[in-house]
């Protein structure tokens, strides 16, 4: 059931490969014995204030949805609208037509990996990527092609590229590095069984990259159309919908005015402003009821996400941005008052020539010119701008790791060299996880049991583990009975259940998770894989054809309903449906070969052995039989 199950969700849970956008190695079997401990200031140290209270789940209050737009802004802000332009935040995704050219498109415009070639193609604002693989005598198996969509990043860095198929996202495998100057495959791709054009970019990850989205309310990872309302991250991200404000300011109103101003907010509020794309931990959850774009300045970032994030300091090197700073000592010294603005202008980044002593009077805000032991002499040698940065905040080899710090976020005194292979195996040793900033947002206990079971279930569900499994359900069964709208506790139990083998009732869940949810991909999935497993293949086709009809693009839901036409005696549908699902992914070897079977079932005996030879050829053998 994991097998199947990991297709989808799995891939779900693994933020977007975008340079620039969220990722996250899963630790989560740390993570589970850590959230059970009970030293100080971690997270099974609290005890319910009202036991009442801790035996339900509250829907959290709606959040505003009056947007404006940032063109409303300009209006009144001209000068900080037209100054905020250049910043690379106001680039963060773009439609590919109008985005400012950072790529050199004649440039290498084609390279190879394994045993796959790409190449990218520019033309009337169109722009294609192809791959293509080659038998061993050189001759093509297949040349896919795919328009995109969306640039994703501002090319400070690098960009990537989204599809938009059937009102869903995905990645590219091709992606753009600006510093060496070259296309290669996009951060995450191995070089042989990468996800090529099939990676689904989910809600978090267009919640931080877009200003404004149109997610479809019914489904997880949809969208409506047009998917991107506005592009890169806009005015009302940091300040809040302005529809109010607007109001106020144009009917000349009196009394306080409704717009944020990050910089007014308790800390903790001011810096989940940053927070909510800048934080990126081992793990994150989805508090109850809530959604990826339901964030809204004023509010802490607790109060949408449960993060999980490592305090040890090996794992600092490896951090985000966020994490590095609150291990800083500057940071500790300020009594936790140092934040992001404290450095950085949100509407602006100093020219590159200014940059050193931009950050240099950043520094000489709290710190004397004779602080540094450092003699001047010899620290105009290293700079003749007397740079602090370049010392205390240098930046880190470059690497294509996602969503960690690119600049030494922890201001050392004296910064120890740290190499990007000693940054990927550090970032595998983590250690000592806890919950992000509790006190600021404490959990209930049966918010924690609902954390620590949905955590347990997704272990058990990688592993095969039915202990693991055992504890999450006793974990999550109280939490079901509080809240049996829970689409991730429910569904988490479920998975508990059926990895004990009780697929009577982890069905049970699927089944009403499905009357709440009618087009959940992971509930059909599941709801439709139990069916097969207990031999009921016309119900689970009535499942994999509602997934099909509403995600037409997907290879899996087309070989599952492929293999639910064979076991039916439908051959010629199976035909159909493995046809296509090569179509959609014609890299796999195993696809083809289902592709014989069904059409062998048809009695099409020499079309299997051609699709058999297509396996041969892409799996690299012989093309004789």
């Amino acid at each position: 059931m994991a097998e199947i199950r990991s297709t989808e969700e799995k891939s779900r849970r693994s933020i977007g490969p975008v340079i620039g956008g969220v990722a996250m190695l899963i630790v989560v079997i740390l993570a589970i014995g850590l959230l059970l401990n009970s030293r100080r200031g971690k997270v099974g140290d609290r005890t319910p204030r009202n036991v009442a209270a801790e035996r339900r789940l509250e829907q959290p209050p709606a959040v505003s949805q009056g947007y404006v737009g940032s063109a409303v802004c300009r209006e009144c802000h001209t000068e900080i609208w037209d100054l905020y332009k250049s910043h690379p935040m106001a680039r963060t995704l773009s439609d590919i037509g109008s985005a400012e050219l950072t790529e050199d498109y004649a440039r290498q415009p084609a390279f190879s990996r394994g045993n796959r070639e790409y190449l990218v193609e520019r033309s009337d604002g169109k722009v294609v990527h192809h791959e293509l693989q080659r038998d061993a005598g050189g001759d093509v198996i297949y040349d896919q092609s795919v328009e995109v969509r969306y640039a994703i990043g501002s090319g400070t860095h690098g960009r990537s590229y989204l599809i938009d198929r059937d009102s869903r996202l995905f990645a590219s495998s091709i992606s753009w590095y600006s510093q060496p100057g070259r296309w290669d495959l996009s951060p995450g791709y191995e070089s042989e069984g990468h996800k090529r054009f099939e990676r689904p970019v989910v809600d978090r990850c267009v919640a931080c990259h877009a200003g404004r989205s149109a997610p479809d309310p019914d489904w997880v990872d949809r969208f409506q159309q047009p998917a991107i309302l506005e592009f890169g991250i806009s005015c009302e991200r940091c300040h809040g919908p302005a529809a109010d404000h607007v109001a106020h300011q144009r009917s000349a109103g009196t009394g306080d005015d409704p717009i944020v101003n990050p910089a007014t907010l308790a800390v903790p509020l001011r810096e989940s402003v940053c927070n909510q794309c800048h934080l990126h931990g081992d793990e994150e959850l989805l508090r109850y009821g809530r959604t990826d774009f339901d964030f809204r300045p004023g509010m802490h970032v607790g109060d949408v996400w449960s993060i999980l994030v490592s305090e040890s300091d090996e794992s600092m090197a490896t951090a985000s941005q966020v994490q590095q700073m609150r291990s800083s000592g500057c940071y500790k010294k300020s009594g936790g008052k140092l934040g992001c603005i404290s450095c950085h202008d949100p509407h602006s980044v100093p020219a590159r020539s200014d940059r050193d002593q931009f950050y240099r009077r950043r520094c000489l805000a709290c710190h004397q010119e004779t602080d540094c032991a450092e003699p001047v002499s010899r620290r105009l040698i290293k700079t003749a701008a007397d740079s602090c940065i370049v010392c205390h905040m240098p930046q880190f080899p470059a690497s294509d790791l996602v969503h960690l710090a690119q600049t030494e976020h922890r201001i050392p005194r004296i910064p120890a060299t740290l190499d990007a292979k000693r940054r990927v195996a550090s970032r595998k040793e983590q250690r000592d996880l806890v919950l992000f900033d509790e006190a600021n947002a404490p959990l209930s206990e049966l918010e924690r049991a609902r954390f620590r079971g949905v955590l347990l279930a997704r272990e058990a569900e990688a592993t095969g583990d039915p202990d693991l499994a055992r504890r999450a359900q006793q974990l999550l069964a109280p939490v079901v009975a509080a809240a049996g709208d829970d689409r991730l506790g429910v569904d988490a139990l479920a998975v508990a259940l059926a990895l004990q083998d009780d697929l009577a009732a982890a069905k049970g869940y699927w089944q009403h998770l499905a009357q709440l949810h009618p087009v959940h991909e992971s509930t059909l999935l599941s709801l439709a894989t139990v069916c097969e497993m207990q031999s009921e293949p016309q119900q689970a086709l009535a499942h994999i054809d509602r997934l099909v009809d509403a995600n037409p693009g997907n290879e899996h839901f087309r070989l599952f309903r492929s293999r639910l036409y064979l076991a039916l005696g439908r051959s010629q549908e199976a035909v159909a449906e493995a046809r296509r699902a090569v179509e959609i992914n014609p890299s796999a070897p195993e696809y083809f070969r289902q592709l014989a079977a069904a059409l062998r079932a048809a009695g099409l005996e020499r079309d299997a052995a051609q699709a058999d030879q297509t396996a041969a050829r892409l799996a690299g053998k012989s093309q004789q039989r």
